[in-house]
């Protein structure tokens, strides 16, 4: 599946986006019939989440903010410091939702996205400390 691909970072993305900007019908077939559902039950308004290390502008994102601090601490494995964004999106924006994975991920472009918090995650022997760089 291509838009897996998009987890690596590579000269690929910019192919992909726009694959994925691209209004032609059948978008809906990244989801199965359950996805779709859950999404359509979703509120008008969705507060969403991303664990990252350089790249806040992604299109991954999750409903769950315990899974966006997996990814954050995941970076941290390559990175001194990573990062966990919360933002507000619209729903009719979403251009996915994948549950099979049990990530709760919301597929959207990150240019519809609303950014009210960044928090900083660093992680010391062990030790998880957020602490608010923005809003």
């Amino acid at each position: 599946m291509v838009y897996r691909r998009l987890e690596v970072h590579s000269s690929d993305i910019y192919l992909i986006a726009g694959m994925l900007r691209n209004p032609r019908p059948g978008r809906q077939h990244l989801m199965d019939e359950e996805e779709r559902q859950f999404l359509a039950e979703l509120p008008d308004e969705i507060t969403i989440y991303r664990g990252y290390d350089f790249n806040q502008q992604g299109w991954a994102w999750t409903l769950n903010p315990e899974k966006a601090e997996f990814f954050a601490r995941r970076a941290t494995f390559f990175w001194s410091e990573s990062f966990v964004a919360t933002a507000v999106a619209k729903t009719n924006d979403v251009i996915a939702y994948i549950g099979s994975r049990e990530e709760d991920e919301i597929v959207i472009d990150p240019a519809h996205l609303d950014i009210v918090e960044v928090r900083t995650f660093i992680e010391e022997l062990n030790k998880n400390d957020f602490r608010n760089v923005s809003k």
